[in-house]
């Protein structure tokens, strides 16, 4: 059985191609309604695995998919217009901070760290960040894997199965 999952670069392609066929069908008759496109942009961000999130100039919530708030334990729509920081542990606020700044200005970059959620449990995320202009104005693309189980360590008796 093939793997189907979807790399994090994949799904930032297929983010920015249909941005691109949005922006064509808005200016070129006899394409797609943009109501379609928009919906089916919509049914892949809210299916993605990934969590997916945008931030304003100020590490504000523009946007939040499922997968980020379940990932955050939290529901998304709480957390639209709170800063993104917040979350964060001190020992990596500076690094994402400074990650985020980068990215805000143009160059895309990828950090770890780790958060606790609203459930309580601590969560190690793998963060790619991407410059994107919306509304006319820089905003942050986030996409976030929950990597916890690659970063907790394993019990004796499960390395005794192996």
């Amino acid at each position: 059985m093939k793997d189907e999952r979807k790399t994090k670069k994949q799904l930032i392609e297929e983010l920015n191609e249909l941005r691109a066929g949005l922006a064509a069908a808005t200016s070129s008759p006899g394409k797609i309604p943009l109501e379609e496109k928009s919906a089916f942009l919509d049914k892949i961000i809210n299916s993605a695995s990934e969590g997916i999130f945008v931030l304003d100039e100020k590490g504000h919530y523009k946007f939040i998919n499922p997968a980020c708030g379940k990932m955050m334990g939290h529901n998304p729509e709480e957390w639209l217009g709170k800063r993104a920081g917040s979350f964060l542990l001190d020992e990596d606020r500076e690094r994402v901070s400074e990650c985020f700044y980068g990215t805000y200005r143009g160059k895309p970059g990828r950090t770890e760290m780790k958060v606790k959620g609203g459930d309580g449990k601590y969560r190690h995320l793998d963060l790619h960040l991407t410059p994107l202009v919306w509304e006319g104005q820089p905003h942050v693309l986030g996409i976030v894997n929950d990597v916890t189980p690659r970063k907790t360590p394993k019990r004796p008796e499960e390395k005794a199965k192996r």
